[in-house]
């Protein structure tokens, strides 16, 4: 919590032990997929994956039957 609170800190880009390391390529990926993450957030959908509850369906109907 108090990384976040420090001028190098970026939610979802980079933090203070990284901030400096970061070629402006990564900088730039990670930057897009925060924007897409906080899109995905508004629109009320997940930006990667599927959720829990859905995973352990998919699990649950590719399972042998026993």
């Amino acid at each position: 919590a108090k990384e976040r609170s420090t001028d190098t800190y970026r939610e979802g880009i980079c933090c203070p032990a990284c901030h400096d390391s970061l070629t402006p390529e990564r900088e730039s990926r990670f930057a897009e997929r925060q924007r897409q993450i906080e899109l995905a957030d508004a629109r009320g959908t997940t930006h990667l994956g599927v959720s829990g509850a859905d995973t352990a369906r998919i699990r649950a109907d590719s399972a042998p039957d026993s």
